[in-house]
């Protein structure tokens, strides 16, 4: 087998740089966001970026808690939360795990922000690519 000379390893490294960059493309960046409501009970939605051309998908709740009343300081009992769009329209509602993980988001800037009172809070994660 004769050696290899210089262009036969600028063509091998290219090629295997190529691949490197395409199968690169296909990994997910994971991204975590989170939303609450302060102890002055303001809502502090989570801000997310889609980037053009990506997809925002694989959404996993990681922490929902409904915090207590503004007013009575009451235990809240029922939990939500909901992902609105830079128009603050609500384009999710929590409604379980299922439809969590099926919810996929287009390229744009999204709010999480969480029911509840004083305390409240969610933290979900999802894929970018």
């Amino acid at each position: 087998m004769k050696p290899l000379n210089k262009k036969a390893i600028s063509t091998i490294v290219a090629g295997a740089l190529a691949l490197g960059l395409v199968a690169g493309e296909a990994f997910a960046d994971r991204l975590t966001v989170s939303g609450k409501i302060s102890s002055a009970c303001r809502p502090a939605p989570g801000k997310f970026v889609v980037p053009p051309g990506k997809t925002a998908s694989n959404f996993s709740l990681q922490g929902l808690t409904a915090g207590n009343t503004c007013t009575t300081n009451q235990i809240i009992k029922q939990k939500g939360f909901g992902i609105q769009n830079a128009g603050y329209n609500i384009i999710y509602r929590y409604s379980g795990d299922a439809s969590l993980r099926a919810l996929s988001l287009g390229p744009g800037t999204y709010y999480v922000y969480v029911d509840g009172g004083i305390g409240a809070g969610v933290t979900v994660s999802f894929d970018v690519q």
